[in-house]
C-alpha cells in the first residue's frame, strides 16, 4: 500500500491555492488509470501499438482498450488525421509517476517536447505529433497541481476521447461532473466526425 497526497481545489475559485489536502491510499496492484493515446505522424496504427506495449511494460497491465478511431486535429489544422484510442491500465504508480513515464515514452517514440504556445485569446495552440499520451482518470481521484490535473480538464469537449471511451466503458462516471461517458458524449459540444478504424479488442 502507498500514501499519496492530493491537493484539493475549488474549480470555481480564482485563487489557485488549495483549500485542503487529503490523503489517498493506493493499492499497489489495483489502481486503475485511463489513458488517451493519439498519433497523426508516421505509421499511426503502429505508433498506437508501440505505445501500448511500452505502457504495459512500464506503467502496468492493460486491462481494457477502446476501438481505434480517426478524427481531425483538435485545436489546430493539419493535413493528416489523428488515430486515437483509450486504454484502461492497472498500475502501482502514482499519478505523477505515470505522467513522467508517459512523457518518456512520447519522447522515446520521437515526440519533440516544446514550450506551450498560446494564441492572442490565451487559448493553447496544439500541433501534430507522433504520440500523445494524456491521463484521463486515476481511480476516482480529483487532483490539481502545477504539473497535472485529474480528471483531464478537456474530456467533456473532446469527442475523439469521449467516443472511443463510451464504446467500451459507457457507464464510467466522471468523479466531478457525475455523468457517465455516454451522457457526456451526448452532450459534447464538439460535433466533429469520429469514425471507428479498428477494434483492437477483437484481436485479444
Amino acid at each position: 500500500m502507498g500514501l499519496y497526497i492530493i491537493q484539493m481545489h475549488r474549480r470555481d475559485m480564482a485563487d489557485p491555492a488549495p483549500i485542503f489536502h487529503t490523503f489517498v491510499t493506493m493499492n499497489e496492484r489495483h489502481n486503475i488509470v485511463f489513458l488517451s493515446l493519439g498519433s497523426n505522424r508516421g505509421d499511426r496504427m503502429e505508433a498506437l501499438r508501440t505505445a501500448e506495449k511500452l505502457i504495459a511494460e512500464r506503467i502496468g497491465a492493460v486491462t481494457g482498450r477502446s476501438p481505434v478511431v480517426e478524427s481531425g486535429p483538435w485545436g489546430f489544422t493539419d493535413d493528416t488525421l489523428f488515430l486515437n484510442d483509450v486504454l484502461e491500465v492497472r498500475t502501482s504508480l502514482s499519478p505523477h509517476e505515470i505522467l513522467q513515464v508517459a512523457g518518456e515514452i512520447e519522447e522515446e517514440m520521437g515526440r519533440e517536447r516544446k514550450v506551450p504556445v498560446y494564441d492572442e485569446w490565451g487559448k493553447r495552440v496544439y500541433s501534430a505529433r507522433i504520440m500523445d499520451i494524456d491521463i484521463l482518470f486515476y481511480n476516482d481521484v480529483i487532483l490539481e497541481s502545477k504539473e497535472l490535473t485529474i480528471p483531464h480538464p478537456a474530456i467533456s469537449i473532446r469527442r475523439f476521447v469521449l467516443a472511443p471511451f463510451s464504446m467500451f466503458r459507457p457507464g464510467f462516471v466522471h468523479p466531478v461532473l457525475k455523468k457517465t461517458m455516454r451522457e457526456m458524449l451526448d452532450e459534447c459540444p464538439d460535433k466533429s466526425e469520429v469514425r471507428v478504424i479498428e477494434d483492437l479488442r477483437k484481436e485479444r
